[in-house]
C-alpha cells in the first residue's frame, strides 16, 4: 500500500512514536513501583528486627514480627522474580531508545538534513530507515 509522505508521517510514523512513547512509560512505571515495593519490604525487615529487639517481647509483637519477616522475605522475592522475568528495566530503556530514534529520523527528514540531505527520493529513504527500526522490534 503505498501512503503519501504526509500520511506516512501521521499514520504510520506519528502513530509508532507514540506507541513506543506509551510502552516506555508503562514499563518504567512498572519497573520503579515494583523497585520501590522492594525497597520498601526491604528496609522494613531490619527496622522491624531492631524493634523487636528493643520491645518488651510481649508474645502479640514478636508473632506479628515474625510473621511479618516472612511475608516481606515473600514479598521480596516475587516481586524480584517478576521484575527479572518482565525485564521492565530494560524493556523501558529499549521502547524510550526506539521511539527517540523515530523522532530524530521524522526531525532530519523534515529539517532535510543527514541522510535526507541532498536525496532525490528523500520519503524513500525515511520509510526503508523507519521501518529497518521498528520491524524486529515490535513486541
Amino acid at each position: 500500500q503505498h501512503m503519501n509522505p504526509d500520511t506516512y508521517l501521521k499514520d504510520r510514523l506519528e502513530d509508532q512514536i507514540n506507541w513506543y512513547s506509551r510502552k516506555a512509560s508503562s514499563n518504567k512505571s512498572a519497573y520503579l513501583r515494583i523497585t520501590t515495593a522492594t525497597l520498601i519490604f526491604a528496609v522494613s525487615i531490619p527496622l522491624f528486627a531492631i524493634y523487636l529487639l528493643a520491645s518488651e517481647n510481649p508474645l502479640f509483637q514478636n508473632s506479628f514480627c515474625l510473621a511479618y519477616f516472612g511475608f516481606a522475605g515473600l514479598a521480596i522475592t516475587v516481586l524480584s522474580v517478576l521484575n527479572h522475568i518482565y525485564n521492565y528495566q530494560d524493556r523501558w530503556s529499549h521502547y524510550r531508545t526506539v521511539g527517540e530514534l523515530l523522532k530524530k529520523e521524522r526531525n532530519l527528514y523534515q529539517m532535510k538534513s543527514g541522510p535526507y540531505k541532498d536525496q532525490d527520493e528523500p520519503f524513500d529513504l525515511l520509510v526503508e530507515r523507519v521501518e529497518k527500526t521498528i520491524s524486529p522490534r515490535n513486541s
